[in-house]
C-alpha cells in the first residue's frame, strides 16, 4: 500500500512538472514572438526616423547655395569653389568655360514639398531641389535649354554646409 501511495505521488509530481514545463515553453514562446514582434516594431521606427520628410531647404543650406549660385550668374568658376566640399572640387564639374555643362545658373526658385528635400543617410547629405535659369554650352546634354531642374546635393563639413555635387534625380 506504501508503495503505491508513492508511486500515486510521483505520478502526480511527474504531471505538475510536465504541465509546468509545458506552461513555461509556452510562456517563452509568447515571449520571444512579442520580443521579435518588438524589434520588427522598434527596426520600422527607426527606419521611418532616417527618412525625414523635410519640405524645405534650413536658412544656412540655401545661404551657401545662392551664394554659390551668385558667382555662377557672373562665371565667377574661383569663387563657386569656395562654397564647394574638395570632393566636387575633385569631379569634373568645372571647365574653363563651364560648370556641369552650363556657361552661368541662376536660382529661379527651390522647390517646395514633398521632394524638394531628400536626406541621404547613406551619405548623411540633402538634396535640395532647385529651379534655374541657365545659359548651357554647345555640348552639354542641356543644350539648348534655358532653364532646368536639378538637386544640388550639400553637407555639413566641419560645421560649415557645402556643396558635394548635382545630380537630376
Amino acid at each position: 500500500m506504501k508503495n503505491k501511495f508513492i508511486i500515486a505521488i510521483c505520478a502526480i509530481a511527474l504531471s505538475f512538472s510536465i504541465v509546468s514545463c509545458g506552461n513555461s515553453s509556452n510562456a517563452e514562446k509568447k515571449s520571444v514572438s512579442t520580443v521579435t514582434e518588438n524589434e520588427k516594431t522598434d527596426k520600422i521606427a527607426d527606419n521611418n526616423a532616417d527618412e525625414k520628410l523635410i519640405t524645405e531647404a534650413t536658412k544656412e543650406q540655401k545661404e551657401v547655395i545662392d551664394a554659390f549660385f551668385k558667382c555662377f550668374e557672373v562665371k565667377d568658376y574661383e569663387g563657386m569653389k569656395k562654397y564647394c566640399s574638395d570632393s566636387m572640387l575633385e569631379k569634373e564639374y568645372f571647365h574653363e568655360n563651364d560648370v556641369f555643362g552650363m556657361a552661368t545658373a541662376k536660382i529661379n526658385s527651390y522647390d517646395k514639398g514633398e521632394d524638394a528635400v531628400i536626406y541621404d543617410k547613406d551619405y548623411d547629405e540633402y538634396w535640395i531641389g532647385v529651379n534655374l535659369d541657365v545659359e548651357t554650352v554647345e555640348d552639354s546634354a542641356l543644350y539648348p535649354d534655358t532653364s532646368t531642374y536639378l538637386y544640388v546635393t550639400v553637407k555639413l563639413i566641419v560645421n560649415e554646409w557645402k556643396i558635394t555635387g548635382f545630380t537630376t534625380g
